[in-house]
């Protein structure tokens, strides 16, 4: 008995820092985009919410740069350039 709630205790520590590992690479993901698409340095943000996570996750939501405007014009279908 004592070898089967060891075995669970190990298995549910495991996938809790799975998920946990699974998540924080999520974040660092998603401020990179983001990070990316407001003009800045993705390494530089990553880098400074990694290592004050997760203070400075949310510092970086509270005070990020408005994003810059998109360049690109969308794709018309009708427009004879395009074919």
């Amino acid at each position: 008995m004592d070898e089967i709630s060891n075995l669970l205790a190990k298995s549910l520590v495991i996938m809790f820092l799975a998920f946990v590992l699974v998540m924080i690479a999520m974040t660092i993901r998603v401020i990179a985009n983001d990070a990316r698409r407001r003009g800045k340095n993705p390494v530089l943000v990553v880098l400074l919410c990694l290592l004050t996570f997760p203070l400075g996750v949310i510092v970086w939501l509270m005070f990020r740069p408005a994003p810059l405007p998109r360049s690109r014009q969308p794709l018309r279908l009708e427009d004879p350039r395009v074919q």
